[in-house]
C-alpha cells in the first residue's frame, strides 16, 4: 500500500501545483504522513483512516493561515489606479450630457454624483469612483 500513498501524494502535489489555489495540499500532507506510518501500520482502514484525519486537521489548522498570507496582496488594475487622480475636463458635464477627461492618452466618460451638477471644461476634477465604463468626478 505504500505506492498507493506516494502516487496519491505526487497526484495531490501536482493538481495544487496546477491550481494554487489550497485546494488539494491538505490532502498531499495527510497522504505523506499516511506513506510514512503505512511503514509501521499495515491495516488499510487504519491507513485511510489517519489520512482523512490528518487531511482534515491540516485543512481546519492551517488553511486560514495560509489563506492569510495569499490573500494578503492586492494589486490594483488600471482602472482601479484612476480612483484619486486628478484630471482637467475637456468636455462640460451637465446634466444634458457626459463630460470627458484624457488620463495616460486614453480618453474617459465623467459624469458627477450628483446628476444636476455641472463642472465646466478646463475645470479641475478628481475621480472619486468608477461605475462602469465611467468615471465619477466631483470639482476640485
Amino acid at each position: 500500500m505504500n505506492i498507493l500513498w506516494l502516487i496519491l501524494s505526487i497526484m495531490f502535489l501536482l493538481v495544487e501545483a496546477i491550481t494554487v489555489h489550497l485546494v488539494c495540499i491538505w490532502f498531499a500532507i495527510g497522504a505523506l504522513v499516511t506513506l510514512i506510518l503505512s511503514y509501521f501500520i499495515q491495516n488499510i482502514y487504519i491507513q485511510w483512516f489517519v489520512f482523512l484525519l490528518i487531511s482534515l486537521i491540516s485543512l481546519i489548522a492551517l488553511r486560514p493561515l495560509a489563506k492569510d498570507k495569499i490573500n494578503n496582496f492586492k494589486q490594483n488594475t488600471n482602472y482601479q489606479s484612476l480612483i484619486g487622480r486628478k484630471a482637467t475636463l475637456i468636455e462640460t458635464i451637465s446634466p444634458e450630457q457626459f463630460g470627458k477627461i484624457k488620463i495616460n492618452d486614453v480618453y474617459w466618460v465623467a459624469v458627477t454624483e450628483n446628476e444636476d451638477e455641472t463642472i465646466n471644461k478646463g475645470d479641475k476634477v478628481k475621480i472619486i469612483n468608477i461605475k462602469g465604463n465611467k468615471l465619477i468626478v466631483e470639482k476640485l
